[in-house]
């Protein structure tokens, strides 16, 4: 299993973080829970705002998982996927 953190910390602008991987992968955030985010999955055409502290979304091999974190919103990033899956957090 291979296993990408990374930690949001949006300054007075808007920050937009993507995802994906060449493997179906999962993503999971926690946040500090003020401001707020929203979510887009590319392939599902799945999208909402939120201000939930945790979130959970599964993806597929080549999929893209969007994340717009509002200035305030702190928290991380883990995206899970195969081993060998080369994948990103950007």
């Amino acid at each position: 299993m291979k296993i990408l953190v990374r930690g949001v910390a949006p300054g007075s602008k808007p920050e937009t973080i993507t995802c994906t991987s060449k493997a179906d992968f999962l993503v999971y955030l926690a946040t500090n829970g003020v401001g707020g985010y929203s979510v887009n999955v590319k392939s599902t055409g799945f999208g909402m705002g939120t201000e939930s502290p945790t979130f959970t979304v599964g993806g597929t091999a080549d999929d893209v998982v969007t994340f717009i974190f509002q200035s305030g919103t702190t928290g991380f990033i883990t995206l899970q996927t195969e081993k060998t899956a080369i994948a990103s957090i950007t």
